[in-house]
C-alpha cells in the first residue's frame, strides 16, 4: 500500500554574497537533494510517469523500471544519476556532452557525491528517496563510503556542518552532565565522603 504523500520544501533561499563559514548556509545544505523536482522525476524514471504526482511508493500495474531491475534502495551513485539528468533535461541542450559551456556534468555528479560522506546527511536523503519513490520505509543501510575529493565551497559547507553537530554533541553533554549532578541523593554523596556505617 503506498504511504501518504511527502510535503515537499516550498522554497530555498540562497544567501549569495554571504560568506560560506555564515550559518545562514546550513538551510541550503540541510534542504539539499530534498526538492519536488528531483523526487517526482526519480518517480517517474523508477516507478513510471503516471507515478510522479501521486502519494509516496505509488506505481501503476508493473512497478516500472525499479521492478524490473530489482531495485530496493536508492545509492548515493544512482542519486547522483537522477540529480545529473534533471539538470541536464532543464538545460537547453538536445544533446548530452560531459560539458555544457564552461559547466562540467562530471565534476558536478561527483561534487552532488561528495555529500555523501557524512553519515547522518547520507541515511536521511537515501531514507527520504527509499520513501518518496519506491514507498519503502524500512530499509536499513551500511554507512556509505564516499568520494573524497570536493571544491572548495563544498568543503566549507561539511565544516560547517561539522562544527554544528560538534556542539550540538557538547550541548547535549553538558545538559546530561548537570543532570546527572543534580540527581544525585544527599545520602549518596554522605555515604560516599564517609564511607559504609560503622566502619572504623
Amino acid at each position: 500500500m503506498a504511504d501518504a504523500a511527502t510535503n515537499f520544501p516550498l522554497e530555498q533561499d540562497f544567501p549569495i554574497g554571504v560568506p560560506m563559514k555564515d550559518p545562514v548556509w546550513l538551510p541550503v545544505l540541510d534542504n539539499a537533494l530534498t526538492g519536488e523536482v528531483l523526487l517526482r522525476s526519480a518517480k517517474c524514471l523508477f516507478m513510471g510517469p503516471d507515478s510522479a504526482l501521486e502519494c509516496d511508493g505509488y506505481h501503476k500495474g508493473r512497478g516500472g523500471k525499479a521492478s524490473i531491475i530489482g531495485m530496493l534502495n536508492f545509492t548515493p551513485r544512482v542519486v547522483c544519476w537522477v540529480v545529473t539528468q534533471v539538470y541536464f533535461a532543464l538545460s537547453s541542450k538536445q544533446d548530452w556532452n560531459k560539458t555544457d559551456g564552461e559547466f562540467n556534468y562530471e565534476e558536478f555528479y561527483w561534487t552532488i557525491y561528495g555529500l555523501f560522506d557524512d553519515e547522518d546527511f547520507a541515511q536521511r536523503i537515501l531514507g527520504l528517496w527509499d520513501k518518496v519513490v519506491l514507498g519503502n520505509t524500512t530499509s536499513s543501510r551500511a554507512a556509505v563510503a564516499a568520494q573524497p575529493a570536493g571544491p572548495s565551497h563544498l568543503e566549507q559547507l561539511k565544516a560547517l556542518r561539522a562544527a554544528k553537530k560538534l556542539a550540538a554533541a557538547a550541548t547535549t553533554a553538558t545538559v546530561n552532565a548537570t543532570t546527572t549532578a543534580s540527581a544525585t541523593p544527599v545520602h549518596a554523596v554522605a555515604a560516599t565522603a564517609t564511607g559504609p556505617a560503622g566502619g572504623a
